[in-house]
This record gives C-alpha cells, sequence and structure tokens, in this order.
C-alpha cells in the first residue's frame, strides 16, 4: 500500500516533470531598499503535457474551470505491468452553474511503451466528494465524504470507501452491492 502524496508533491513532481511553486517573499524588515519582486503563480500543473492535455480537453468539453489546488496524486504500478503509474484525482466547476461541482480519477497506464491517461467521474457535489486514497495491488482505494439527506451544500456529514480496479484500457468501480451509494441530484 503507498499512502496518498498531496497536491504538488516532490514525488510526483520528480517522475513526472515540474511545477512552478510560489515562493514566499522575505519580510521587507528585512531587505528595506531591495524592490520586491512579482511572485510566480502556485501551478500544481506537471510537465507531463500527455496528463496535462487530457486534463485540459476535458476542461474545455465540460465548459468548466479546475480547482488546481485540489489535486491529489500517487505513483504506484496500479495496472500490474512493472511501471509506475501516475493516479491524481481532479476538481471540475461548471463555469455557468458554479453549484456544478463534480471530482474525477486519472490513471496514466503504459501499454505497449505508449503512456495512456485514463479518467473516470467519481462524484459530485451532493453525492460524493474524494477525501483520501491509497493503493492496494490493482486498486484505487478512495475514501468519500458522502452528504446525507439533510446535509448542508457546505458540510457532507457521512463517509463512504470504493475500490477502483485499474487495468491497461479501464478504471472500473468496485461496489459491494449492499453498500451502494444514494444519489441526490439536487439541491435541498
Amino acid at each position: 500500500m503507498s499512502p496518498i502524496v498531496g497536491a504538488c508533491s516532490v514525488l510526483a513532481l520528480l517522475a513526472y516533470g515540474s511545477a512552478t511553486p510560489q515562493v514566499p517573499s522575505p519580510p521587507a524588515a528585512q531587505h528595506p531598499v531591495a524592490p520586491r519582486t512579482k511572485q510566480a503563480p502556485l501551478s500544481c500543473r506537471l510537465a507531463d503535457r500527455l496528463v496535462e492535455a487530457a486534463v485540459a480537453a476535458l476542461v474545455r468539453k465540460e465548459h468548466a474551470l479546475e480547482y488546481c489546488q485540489e489535486r491529489r496524486y500517487d505513483i504506484a504500478d496500479v495496472d500490474g505491468d512493472s511501471l509506475d503509474d501516475l493516479i491524481a484525482t481532479f476538481t471540475l466547476e461548471d463555469r455557468v452553474a458554479n453549484d456544478l461541482v463534480r471530482h474525477f480519477l486519472l490513471v496514466s497506464t503504459t501499454r505497449g511503451g505508449e503512456r495512456r491517461p485514463l479518467i473516470l467521474e467519481i462524484g459530485s457535489k451532493w453525492s460524493r466528494m474524494p477525501d483520501f486514497f491509497y493503493v492496494d495491488g490493482r486498486f484505487v482505494v478512495m475514501n468519500f465524504l458522502v452528504w446525507r439527506p439533510d446535509d448542508a451544500g457546505c458540510c457532507p456529514s457521512d463517509s463512504a470507501t470504493v475500490r477502483f480496479l485499474v487495468t491497461h484500457d479501464s478504471i472500473i468501480e468496485q461496489v459491494p452491492s449492499n453498500k451502494r451509494l444514494q444519489r441526490r441530484d439536487t439541491a435541498p
């Protein structure tokens, strides 16, 4: 099992490229004469063009914005081919209906020397929101925060754990029949 790696983690960036982290300026009192320089914006984009292109294509298709700071990464051989795969979650918000927030699981697998990003929608506001995940063999095990019928939009009060089987060309949610999650389609 490998633990979740936080947004813009060193491990993910070393394996899949680099991001431009925000570096705080020293306090003005330490350098009263030196001019303040403009800070580089915080970026959690990977140098991995294939993964970034897949996310950007979904953003364009869905007419959405990405909550880049909500990305979570891990690296593990989840498809069983002895090669490390990139596992990530990310969140999109509709540009018009800002209450429409959806969550996705991305796994970048390798087959025949070619990498292929697979993306699966795994939750949305009023249903379930990914909290953390880890890799267990061929599965991505995701813990979700789940909205109950009387919960406010800000505050899901329940949780659930779901396993996702990863193959070279698909991500398959494994939900036991006695643990099906109920989805609530509209806000109260």
